[in-house]
């Protein structure tokens, strides 16, 4: 038997000799025993005897020995190899291999960021390279720009490109189209992933090519030239001579300027091109390029190219119906000459200034309609964009076709307009230049009364023309005949009538002046001096803005230029006291800043000198003069020095009226300096600064100027920076434009305040803008006011002391009644009940005066604002009752003891109104039944049109 049946059959006879509790030393014995070479032993542990076990047994020999040592050898090792595999079996983490000290990470670093994602994506550092797609792309990363929202990536030597979150550049690999997309910033590394894919198979179709008619789209939209030829426009470079364009559905690509792109479309072979940015924003390269229409093109062969000339046949001959192209100064004809568009002027975006249907001229922007009623139906008057300086003016009518359009042209009447003229609806046609007002129809329709360009009434027979004259050409006005309860005119201008300047009258003063008089209207915008009255009454002999006499006919208006503006002086026709004069200007000449000077000084100073001029209303002290001798540095009255620019006039601040100083140039090391007044500074006394201080001022900003003499509190400033609204002191919001110094009165004197140019200020990572401006005071401003004439408005917010005249009185509002007829409000002596419409008196300095609750503001009681006048002159009482007066043209009389000077200027024809001029204010109009709020010594009044008594209007007011 072998040895392992021997140990088998020995092991089962011991465990039936011995007991249960012996059973196992007894096998172990036995398993000795039955290996060549180990003796028996008497006992084992003192269990059982040996020999009752293995009778005749040899003992152990040394190779026995030997062979017992090598299985117990055996042994250990399968019981190591048994725990290995079990320990790995149970903990698969820490049977990796990593070394112990790595097996426990610790918890405060965080764990790295994958770099290698794939062979087509990685994620890159700041200036390190990367091999992608086996090694075929081997992107840079040069910078990381915005925190990330985009990159910029360099591959081989080529330039580097600017990738934005998402976006991507692409690139040709062999026969694949890949590009390189940009996925975002993680961990502070760049993802960057190649995509790429087969080309397109090549086009199978021939024949020659047929180019598609230009089409305009705007970033953003998608334009489709033919099915499967769409191209989308995604933005515009800011030079303007490239477009990021998807074309045909592809990513996004790079189409420059006059390069066609070539692309498939199903069999057929196509390319786009890019023709430039619209003509009407061509010029404007490097701004924001959203909304601007880009100009593209598609040429195709095949059938794509079969389809692109058939819808350029039907495009073709829809044309005439689908837009009229115009040029500046045309106009076009719709319905057959029932209705006629004129294009004014062109618009930035396309757009285009239109009269339309003989109405006033009004904006249109590309897309938008204009609805006008004509022959009978209502149509829709819109603009597309046209070549250079044209427009395409596209009509459609309800129920009729209103195209095609045709331009008026012919010898001497190039620019025609109809209108259907109602009684008291004026209508301005061709630009303003034809500007009528119905008055009346005869019965029989066969004539009719109208006012043409503001001249007086005249008969117009059917079929006969007015002849207007406007600027250095000829328009007429024809009456065609009766419509309803209106008048069908057609107003005809020829050419050089258009090329005129046209007058648009924003405001008119009438005056009366007598032979030898001199009259400055309009705010001194146009000075009248009178020379001659013609014995017929039909011509004078004036000066105007003391230019050479001219002769001016009677209601034959003469047009000159004002600044950027207009103005005319018209001859009315004599009156007993002389000559009527009216004076109109358009906005642009009332906004102009020149000065009609009464009186010029000239002198040569040199650097050092100083030099009082135009009787002290100018002081001058040369500093020096530039090198190049274009600018000089000056301190005018006084105050800090400042740089004049040759040619520039620079405004002198004065106490009334308008002065200037003018740099005219170097003459021998000394400079040439001229200063001018006009006749309102030049009657009012000179104005001597002693002090001048500057502040700058933003939006809702203040500042304090003369030791608080002169607080100012900014309202707002215009975005151009050329005016702006503020409060000095607690008086009412005042506008303060550059070149027109504002005179205030301060104690008892008075501060002009200059508006100077300042730098913007950034705050917090923005720009604000500031205005500087620079107050000039005389001594009478550091004294105190008389409280006999002292006399102020304020409004008061709650808790908010306030002073008062000059700071002599302080006053603070408690309370507003519920109903807002009375306030609760601190004098200095305790809380004080003042009612509207009673006075509370109040003892200051000594002298007697009156507080009056004036009222709240526009929100209510609620707000927490009243308005509280404070009189110490009486001037108050004196303005209470009822007053009329009866005026003649150009005639003026004072109500209320002087307190409310009124002068007549003109009474419509219609009799219905009058044209009045309040306190030397600006002339307004006045209409029965329409009185007008005004003020009196301080106290609401209302001035009222009562009628007409012959040529003499009757006024009435009420304090």
């Amino acid at each position: 038997m072998g040895v392992i049946a021997q140990i088998r059959n020995l092991g089962f006879a011991a465990a039936k000799a011995v007991p249960a509790r012996g059973r196992v030393l007894a096998g172990l014995q036995g398993l000795l025993g039955a290996v060549p070479g180990v003796a028996r032993r008497p006992r084992l542990a003192g269990l059982v005897p040996m020999s009752g076990l293995l009778p005749g047994r040899r003992p152990i020999t040394p190779a026995g020995w030997l062979l017992l040592a090598a299985v117990g050898v055996i042994a250990l090792i399968v019981v190591a190899m048994l725990a290995l595999l079990a320990g790995r079996s149970s903990d698969p983490v820490t049977a990796t291999a990593t070394p112990p000290q790595a097996a426990a990470p610790r918890a405060a670093e965080p764990a790295p960021v994958q770099r290698r994602l794939s062979d087509a994506r990685v994620r890159l550092a700041v200036a390190e390279r990367a091999p992608l797609l086996g090694g075929r792309l081997q992107p840079r990363l040069a910078e990381i720009v915005d925190g990330g929202r985009a990159v910029v990536l360099q591959l081989g030597d080529a330039a580097p490109d600017t990738i934005t979150r998402g976006q991507s550049i692409d690139i040709r690999l062999g026969s694949e189209s890949c590009r390189l997309v940009y996925l975002g910033l993680i961990g502070g590394l760049a993802d960057i992933e190649a995509q790429c894919g087969a080309l397109a198979t090549a086009p199978t179709s021939t024949g020659p090519a047929v180019t598609s008619p230009e089409r305009r789209v705007r970033p953003g939209d998608t334009v489709r030239f033919a099915p499967g030829v769409e191209i989308k426009v995604s933005m515009i470079a800011p030079s303007g001579g490239a477009l990021r364009v998807n074309v045909a559905g592809g990513p996004l690509v790079t189409l420059e300027e006059a390069t066609p792109m070539p692309f498939i479309a199903g069999v057929d072979s196509c390319a786009v091109s890019f023709l430039g940015l619209d003509p009407s924003q061509a010029q404007r390269p490097g701004r924001d390029m959203t909304g601007r229409l880009v100009r593209l093109a598609v040429a195709c062969n095949g059938a794509t190219g079969a389809r692109l000339a058939s819808d350029a046949r039907i495009a073709a001959d829809l044309a005439p119906y689908l837009g009229t192209a115009a040029r500046v100064g045309e106009t076009v004809s719709f319905l057959d000459e029932q209705l006629e568009v004129y294009v004014g002027s062109k618009l930035a975006g396309g757009g285009a200034r239109l009269s339309v249907g003989g109405g006033v001229l009004q904006p249109v922007a590309v897309g938008q309609s204009v609805p006008v009623t004509a022959g009978g139906t209502v149509c829709a008057i819109g603009l597309r964009p046209g070549e250079g300086d044209a427009v395409l003016v596209t009509a459609a009518c309800n129920g009729q076709t209103a195209g095609p359009g045709v331009i008026a042209r012919g010898s001497g009447d190039a620019n025609t307009a109809r209108v259907i003229l109602q009684p008291n609806l004026p209508a301005s046609l061709l630009g303003e230049r034809v500007r009528l007002k119905l008055s009346m129809i005869s019965p029989d329709g066969e004539a009719l009364r109208l006012q043409v360009n503001d001249a007086p009434l005249s008969t117009l027979a059917r079929g006969a023309m007015a002849e207007i004259p406007v600027g250095d050409g000829q328009c007429t006005a024809e009456f065609l005949g009766r419509d309803g309860t209106g008048a069908r005119i057609r107003a005809r201008c020829d050419e050089a009538a258009m090329a005129s300047r046209i007058l648009v009258a924003a405001e008119q003063e009438v005056a009366v002046l007598g032979v030898g008089a001199t009259r400055p209207l309009l705010g001194g915008k146009v000075k009248l001096r009178l020379s001659l009255l013609a014995p017929d009454g039909a011509a004078v002999r004036l000066a105007v803005n003391e230019a050479e006499l001219r002769t001016l006919e009677r209601a034959r208006p003469v047009l000159m230029t004002y600044g950027d503006g207009l103005c005319s002086v018209e001859f009315l026709g004599a009156r007993d006291a002389g000559a009527a004069l009216r004076a109109v200007c358009d906005r642009a000449a009332l906004a102009s800043n020149l000065l009609i000077p009464e009186a010029a000084e000239t002198v040569l100073l040199a650097p050092g000198a100083e030099r009082r001029l135009l009787g002290g209303r100018a002081t001058l002290k040369l500093s020096m003069i530039s090198p190049d001798g274009e600018a000089l540095r000056l301190a005018l009255n006084g105050g800090a020095l400042r740089t004049v620019e040759r040619g520039e006039p620079v405004s002198i601040p004065t106490g009334a009226g308008r002065c200037e100083l003018a740099y005219l140039g170097p003459e021998g090391g000394r400079a040439s300096i001229r200063a001018a007044c006009d006749a309102a500074a030049l009657e009012a006394d000179p104005f001597v600064p002693v002090a001048t201080e500057t502040a700058s001022l933003s939006t809702g900003g203040t500042a304090t100027l003369f030791g608080g003499r002169l607080p100012l509190a900014a309202s707002m400033l215009s975005p151009d920076g050329e005016a702006l609204r503020l409060k000095v002191a607690q008086g009412p919001l005042m506008t303060l434009e550059r070149a027109r110094p504002l005179s205030v009165a301060v104690g008892q004197g008075k501060c002009v305040l200059t508006l100077a140019p300042a730098p913007d200020v950034r705050v917090a990572g923005s720009t604000r803008r500031v205005a500087g401006v620079e107050a000039a005071c005389d001594a009478g401003a550091f004294t105190r006011a008389p409280l006999t004439t002292a006399r102020e408005t304020i409004e008061l917010g709650y808790g908010r002391p306030t002073p008062v005249l000059d700071g002599r009185l302080t006053l603070t509002l408690s309370m507003i009644a519920p109903r807002g007829d009375a306030i609760r409000l601190d004098l200095g002596a305790g809380l004080r009940t003042l009612e509207a419409g009673e006075p509370l008196a109040v003892t200051v300095d000594g002298a007697d005066c009156a507080a009056s609750f004036a009222g709240i503001g526009a929100d209510g009681a609620a707000a927490g604002r009243a308005t509280v006048t404070v009189d110490c002159g009486g001037s108050a009482a004196g303005a209470a009752g009822t007053e009329e007066v009866v005026l003649g043209w150009g005639e003026t009389a004072s109500l209320f003891g002087g307190l409310l000077p009124v002068r007549l200027d003109m009474i419509a024809p219609s009799r219905t109104g009058v044209r009045i001029a309040v306190a030397g204010g600006r002339v307004t109009s006045l209409d029965r039944d329409l009185p007008m709020d005004v003020e009196a010594g301080g106290r609401p009044c209302r001035l009222s049109f009562l009628g007409v008594d012959g040529d003499r209007a009757r006024l009435s007011a009420v304090c």
